[in-house]
């Protein structure tokens, strides 16, 4: 059984809208503007995230299960039952790549020159998580697909 009072605010609203605003303004908005553009008291940001650098690490590192949203569920891989269907979706796929890039890189570009961002966790998980995580599922889904023969490896390409 759940303790205390149930939570009137959610997370995903309050985090989508922090990254919305941080977007827009980089990582000098005040945590009050985005408590306004939310509708909840700032102190609900700071009982929920402690700290400004905490809801900034939290709204642009959870990205609203931005790797599903761009490499696609599993079902739909597992769908893909012809030479052609792989080549749509990948297609897609790479669509849906370029468009998160061309979106977040360049205010990621300004939050990584920020001397404002000093939590090496958002710089690092920039850096290194993401294109890691991207890469590795990416990898993963078109191994599966030359494995079901539906798609030929380069030559000299490993595949996992």
């Amino acid at each position: 059984m759940a303790r205390g009072r149930p939570r009137k605010h959610d997370d995903e609203r309050l985090l989508l809208i922090a990254r919305l605003e941080f977007l827009d303004g980089g990582p000098g908005v005040s945590t009050r503007y985005i408590a306004r553009r939310a509708n909840v008291p700032e102190s609900v940001l700071y009982d929920r995230y402690g700290s400004k650098e905490e809801l900034f690490y939290r709204a642009m590192t959870s990205p609203l299960n931005f790797m599903r949203d761009v490499v696609g569920p599993d079902e739909a891989w597992r769908a893909i039952a012809t030479v052609d269907d792989a080549r749509v979706h990948l297609l897609g796929v790479t669509t849906r790549l370029v468009a998160l890039y061309a979106e977040h890189l360049p205010a990621q570009w300004l939050v990584l020159a920020s001397p404002y961002v000093r939590d090496a966790r958002y710089r690092r998980w920039w850096r290194d998580d993401l294109p890691r995580q991207v890469t590795a599922e990416l990898a993963e889904r078109i191994g599966a697909l030359c494995n079901r023969q539906l798609l030929v490896a380069a030559s000299g390409l490993h595949v996992a």
